[in-house]
């Protein structure tokens, strides 16, 4: 769940700090302008804080350089900005002397300092005309940057924390067509394809239920999504076809385009199998974690032998044969996989359009949890790849590093959100009796059921859970610079930590904040040097999205 903000969203490479289109919000209060002191203002415009005199203060911005030159994010909107010259030497003016923060802290204006405008004045005077000093104060103020104390009117304020109307319109559900798997990978939060349970296959009669709530519960979207889940779900495939049949049929009959994905481990992808994914136009991600070495590791058989032999030729096959989607690849990083790139390449070298990585989840006493050391590692990989990715956009190639491009999509849409996905919202998992769960993760885990798709959604559990992980509630959240962007994180993996999914992620609050710096200096140096490649790649990315 997300909201607009109320200024225009995306980057602007600004000329006077100018963005395309003026902000909603309301001007600079009429006492400051370029031929008027702004003191003379003050009798008529009691303060609402002090200090009396007009001043100004830093807002809740992060800085930094690309390229050479200055931006600013604002927290507080999810927006990045450039700066020129007047505008970055007056963000430096209104910065405690200590100087901005590592992008690991969370507080980036860590002390309240307020200048007096007739300071500012006073100091900009000799190389700046008024004019210019007042039009960029107003244009710092107009996105957030900074904001004027001794008016009424205090600039902008992030607006008071909303829950998302209910009901809610749903865009995916994820159907465990099958609690079972062949495979036994040790860190699988299924409980190796079960969840814990009987195994068992969904039957006809869930699967067509479940299209019917999903079409009736969709709302205004003329678009939506069923993804293939397990286990494994390929060991369902009678029941994926006669799935696919029916949403196609309900689809056109309800005016509605019913889209299809699937994860699998791709041990059942025979040539008829590729075959029947490739005429239906479903989305495939594979469930591979890098060459043999790593992928051997944890992806075993039950009886422990490893399985990348086995799908290797097969995968090799989905790629050659798949006409109508393109294929990607998820990988989950490990205890002693933290080799990204290696694992990347050889990915890219198999055919695979993207690859994207995963740090497991999971508690931190499991043997495969990834220890502190291996989570920054992994971010070093992550910042090379990244060099490699913004060289290949500035020369319009586009390299599958999903992580990136996915971050990239989040950046440029500019939401600022109050939930880190759609679970719950959205989106809910389906398990395979047809209960109705905050995500594929929770499937199965009576605590998490939210209905049944016969029954319905219990709304009244939905809106005790959103009021409950609104990130308003997150202790620590509150005052970082991220906190739109990040949301506190995974719910199933604050439940999996801490026992409880209301909690923020606190185990990689710095790591988090540090890939999401990494993410604007890439945007900023594609958007600078190459914004075409922003409109092409990225741009269709987040489009649509709540």
């Amino acid at each position: 769940m997300s909201m607009r903000a109320h200024i225009p969203q995306g980057f602007f490479p600004l000329s006077g700090l100018v963005p395309r289109m003026p902000p909603a919000e309301p001007a600079l209060p009429a006492g400051l302008n370029a031929s008027r002191s702004p003191l003379q203002e003050i009798p008529n415009r009691p303060p609402t804080e002090e200090p009396a005199q007009p001043s100004v203060q830093l807002g809740e911005v992060r800085e930094f350089q690309a390229g050479g030159k200055s931006y600013v994010f604002v927290a507080s909107v999810t927006a990045i900005f450039g700066l020129d010259a007047l505008g970055a030497e007056l963000v430096q003016f209104l910065r405690p002397p200590s100087g901005p923060p590592a992008a690991t802290v969370a507080v980036q204006v860590p002390a309240s300092r307020h200048v007096s405008l007739r300071e500012i004045f006073s100091t900009f005077r000799a190389r700046y005309t008024r004019q210019q000093i007042v039009e960029t104060l107003k244009e710092l103020r107009g996105i957030g940057a900074l904001r004027f104390l001794g008016f009424r009117d205090e600039g902008l304020k992030e607006p008071p924390p909303q829950l998302p109307p209910l009901p809610f319109p749903q865009r995916t559900l994820v159907l465990s067509v099958a609690n079972d798997c062949n495979l036994g990978c040790s860190y699988c939060f299924a409980a190796q394809g079960d969840y814990g349970g009987p195994r068992r296959m969904m039957s006809e009669e869930t699967g067509r239920s479940s299209v019917d709530f999903l079409l009736a519960n969709s709302g205004e979207h003329k678009t939506v999504t069923l993804v293939f889940f397990g286990g494994e779900p390929l060991m369902n495939l009678a029941e994926i076809k006669r799935l696919v049949t029916y949403a196609n049929e309900a689809g056109r009959k309800a005016g509605k385009q019913v889209e299809f994905t699937m994860t699998t481990n791709a041990t059942y992808l025979t040539p008829e199998v590729i075959g029947f994914l490739s005429d239906n136009a479903i989305g495939v991600s594979v469930s591979i974690d890098g060459p043999k070495k790593y992928h051997d590791l944890r992806r075993t058989y039950k009886d422990g032998h490893g399985s990348y032999d086995f799908i290797h030729p097969r995968i090799l096959n989905l790629l050659r044969n798949h006409k109508t989607r393109q294929v990607a690849a998820r990988a989950t990083l490990t205890h002693g996989v933290t080799a990204v790139q290696e694992c990347f390449w050889h990915l890219m070298e198999m055919g695979f359009h993207e690859a994207g990585f995963a740090p497991v989840t999971s508690a931190a006493q499991q043997d495969y949890a990834l220890t502190p050391e291996e989570l920054w590692d992994v971010l070093g990989e992550f910042r090379q790849l990244a060099g490699i990715y913004v060289q290949r956009a500035l020369r319009n190639e586009y390299l599958g590093f999903s992580n990136l491009t996915n971050l990239l999509s989040e950046l440029h849409a500019g939401y600022v959100k109050a939930y880190p996905c759609g679970a719950g919202l959205g989106l809910l998992g389906v398990g395979a009796s047809g209960d109705l769960h905050l995500c594929h993760r929770f499937l199965e885990s009576s605590e998490h059921r939210m209905g049944n798709v016969r029954e319905g959604l219990d709304v009244e559990k939905q809106s005790d859970f959103l009021r409950r992980a609104h990130l308003s509630n997150k202790t620590g959240c509150q005052t970082c610079w991220v906190r739109h962007i990040c949301s506190g994180g995974c719910h199933h993996e604050a439940y999996t930590r801490h026992g409880q999914m209301f909690e923020a992620n606190s185990h990689y609050c710095e790591w988090i904040r540090t890939w999401i710096n990494l993410g604007l200096e890439c945007y900023v140096e594609i958007m600078d040097k190459n914004p075409g490649f922003i409109e092409r790649y990225i741009e269709k990315r987040g489009a649509g999205r709540p």
